[in-house]
This record gives C-alpha cells, sequence and structure tokens, in this order.
C-alpha cells in the first residue's frame, strides 16, 4: 500500500524498539528520526505501539518518508491502536506486508517480519530495549545481512529495560547521541541522496574521510568484527582447530546452553525447530541474538542457525 519505487534510490534506517519505551527514550527517539527524515532519511519501523509509532510518526511530521513493515496481512487490523494509520503511512511512503491480506499475526511472524524490515534499511536503530526485546531481533538480521547497528545509549545503565541496548553498545554497535552520528556514516558515500543544506551542519571534528562511490550496499557489520575479535582474543595463545568447541562455551548456562547444544548437535537447525524446543519465542530471539554477537553460532539463509566455525 502506498509507493515503494524510490526505497533503493534512498537512504533507509530501521528505527525499532520497545512497546513500552520511557519518556526519555520517547523524546530521543523523536528527536533523532525526526532530523533524520528532514535530512533526507527514509524511516522504517514494524507499526507496533510503542517507538515503533514513534518513528513513523516523526519522519511524517518532519515531510519525511517513512515504510511500515508488517507482521499481518495488510487488510488485518493489528495492532488495533494503529487502526486508521496506514492509509497515512501510505501517503508517506508504504505498507509492506509479504501475507495475503487477511491474515493473522502469529508470533512467529514477527521475527519473519524483522529480517525484511533490516534488509531494506542500511542501517538499524535500536532506540531502547530489553533483555527480550523482539528489537534484538531486527538487530540479529542486520547483522547477518551486513547492515550497521546503531544504539541509542541506555538512560539507566543497569535498569533492564535497557540491557539488550547496552549488549549490543558492549558488542560493537555505533553508539547514537543525536542524528549526525548516523549521517555521518553515509554522508560520504551518498551525499547525493541527503539534503545538501543540511549536510554543512553535520560536526567536521567526527566526518570521516571520502570513501568510492561505487562502495557495495554491504557495508561493514560493526558488532560482528566486534564478535571476531573477542573470539580471536579468548582463543589466544593456542588457535582451536576449527571443530573444537570455543572455551568460553564453559561460561555458558541454562537456556542459552540448551540452545546452543541443539544448534551444535543438528548442524543447521531453522528457528521453528529451536521455538518447539525452547517454547518462549521472545526469549529465543534474545538468546539466539547474544550467542550470534559473542560468536559462537551464526545466522543462515532461510532463518537457520549454526555454530561458528
Amino acid at each position: 500500500m502506498g509507493d515503494i519505487s524510490g526505497i533503493d534510490q534512498r537512504i533507509v534506517i530501521s528505527a525499532v524498539g520497545t512497546r513500552n519505551p520511557s519518556e526519555y527514550s520517547v523524546s530521543v527517539g523523536e528527536r533523532i528520526c525526526t532530523e533524520l527524515a528532514e535530512d533526507g532519511v527514509a524511516i522504517a519501523s514494524g507499526f507496533a505501539v510503542g517507538l515503533d509509532s514513534v518513528a513513523h510518526n516523526s519522519a511524517i511530521k518532519a515531510g519525511g518518508v517513512t515504510y511500515a513493515v508488517l507482521p499481518c496481512g495488510i487488510l488485518y487490523e493489528y495492532p488495533s491502536e494503529n487502526a486508521g494509520k496506514k492509509p497515512v503511512i501510505a501517503k508517506h511512503g508504504a505498507v509492506i506486508s509479504e501475507y495475503f491480506p487477511s491474515d493473522k499475526p502469529t508470533p512467529l511472524n514477527f521475527r519473519a517480519r524483522n529480517r525484511i524490515l533490516s534488509g531494506i534499511g542500511l542501517g538499524t536503530l535500536v532506540i531502547q530495549a530489553g533483555a527480550k526485546s523482539g528489537a534484538l531481533s531486527t538487530a540479529s538480521f542486520a547483522l547477518s545481512q551486513g547492515r550497521d547497528i546503531f544504539c541509542v545509549p541506555p538512560h539507566e545503565l543497569y535498569n533492564d529495560s535497557y540491557s539488550g541496548a547496552s549488549g549490543l553498545i558492549r558488542d560493537g554497535a555505533i553508539p547514537v547521541f543525536d542524528a549526525s552520528d548516523i549521517l555521518n556514516e553515509y554522508k560520504n558515500i551518498y551525499p547525493h541522496k541527503l539534503r545538501a543544506d543540511k549536510l554543512s551542519a553535520l560536526p567536521k571534528t567526527v566526518l570521516r574521510a571520502a570513501q568510492p562511490a561505487d562502495k557495495p550496499a554491504h557495508r561493514k557489520k560493526s558488532a560482528a568484527i566486534s564478535a571476531e575479535q573477542k573470539s580471536a582474543v579468548r582463543s589466544e595463545p593456542e588457535k582451536p582447530k576449527a571443530s573444537a568447541v570455543p572455551a568460553y562455551f564453559e561460561e555458558l548456562s541454562g537456556t542459552k546452553r540448551e540452545i546452543y547444544d541443539l544448534i551444535r548437535e543438528s548442524g543447521e537447525i531453522h528457528f521453528d525447530n529451536l521455538a518447539v524446543g525452547i517454547g518462549d519465542v521472545y526469549e529465543l530471539e534474545a538468546l539466539l541474538t547474544e550467542l550470534e554477537l559473542d560468536g559462537l553460532i551464526r545466522a543462515l539463509p532461510g532463518n537457520r542457525f549454526a555454530v561458528r566455525q
């Protein structure tokens, strides 16, 4: 619903976060998404209540472009709080779904939705996420797709409602204090996709050297690099054989170790099969993201997972 024809000609940032955000996160999310939209960046999100709605509304109010990716059919009214907003988003971008028009959402649909949400963006911005937040699923897909991962630093360092974002920053995600932290990643690569009158206002002290204009769409894996470096440091001074279990595997416990065992014993396993064994889809998404960022497992095409050799 709407116009998706120009999506590949835009810088798209997928903004995600909890359905129950703090006032701090709402305020920061509104400001960053508004500034990005004013600078010519399209904002994508998942159409949920909470920070997804903040992202969409901020882009629209700024006169920008926004894309909503649904976990259900376009005609199905979910969530009920956002009933009637699809035509508004369609006027400023597009509403996207891979499901039949009247299909209802299921728990697994949300994860499937997230792979599209991360895939249409050059980067994913996590505004606020707890340890079991669905936003971590989007970050996990972004990691496997070679996208950048950005995170708003937590308002309260030891508050569990921010622990998911804290973990991403610890593992190499790019901290975002204002919109320029995102814009500076792309201004030298895609200057023609941003508003020229806004670029001159960006802090010059943090601008990066110009990069080739034909740089491929798949950019660096900021968090993945951190995970691989972490693996290398922990395995020194003796490098394990490719088939060896990482030394810090012994640190795993509980459900996290159970998930790793299932993946390792299966060779490759689909998310749905893991969900049957674990039960809690949202806990599974969070723990898979942690294992991936720790460098223990890797995401494969088709929503499958394998241990990292």
